[in-house]
């Protein structure tokens, strides 16, 4: 704030690097994920006994993926705050504050759209602070959002099933189904590191900001 007690835009660059290099490692974790799901399924396709080397191997990995999603988590809806607080200084009549661009994750049913339109009306705001109600939503927004809500479905049918010990078909099944969500994990985390640098360089020039280290413009990788 100023010494007005008004509120300042923060800039979203360093946070936005942060971002897309912890999307990496969540892949990594993903991968690996991926690769017990994978055996766990050989196993119970060929009705092979538990490895207690291979479950304790599992329970670590399984921990560690745990800690990277929580950060990965944690790091991006800052990240989502602090570029809908931006957006709101840009354009007051935005409708979504940045408290409810991150509570709208936790909301049941309205975590299925709200977040989605937060992210919309943010990018817009970026690209047309004072005319971005006559823009449309960037096409990659909608296949992030695709991409988001496949994963999360795919994750928690996984593990709803995984939790039927007595019955190795429906182990089988929701390790698949596991599988598959560290499958469309990839192009998720992929689009969102573009969307976390499709905002951010529309937010640095709407804000005027100045270029940070030599470049105003995040890298693609």
């Amino acid at each position: 704030m100023n010494k007005k007690g008004e509120r300042q835009p923060i800039d979203p660059r360093p946070l936005a690097r942060t971002v897309r290099t912890v999307l990496i490692v969540y892949l990594v974790g993903e991968a690996l994920m991926g690769l017990v799901s994978l055996g766990e399924i050989g196993r119970l396709s060929s009705g092979g006994a538990e490895d207690s080397g291979l479950v304790a191997a599992a329970g670590l990995v399984a921990l560690a993926y745990l800690a990277i999603y929580v950060a990965t988590a944690v790091l991006t809806l800052k990240w989502i705050y602090r570029v809908n607080l931006n957006a709101k200084l840009l354009a007051p009549d935005k409708a979504t504050g940045p408290g409810w661009a991150v509570g709208w994750y936790f909301i049941p049913f309205a975590s299925l759209v709200m977040p989605y339109r937060a992210m919309s009306e943010t990018w817009r705001i970026s690209l047309a602070p004072t005319d971005w109600r006559n823009l449309a939503a960037p096409g990659l927004l909608p296949w992030w959002w695709g991409l988001f809500l496949l994963t999360n479905f795919l994750s928690m049918a996984g593990a709803r099933l995984g939790s039927s010990m007595e019955d190795p078909g429906a182990l089988a099944l929701g390790e698949t189904l596991t599988l598959a969500s560290c499958l469309t994990a990839f192009p998720l985390a992929l689009v969102l590191r573009k969307v976390v640098s499709g905002v951010t360089e529309a937010q640095v020039q709407a804000l005027n900001l100045q270029p940070a280290g030599g470049a105003a413009r995040l890298v693609e990788t």
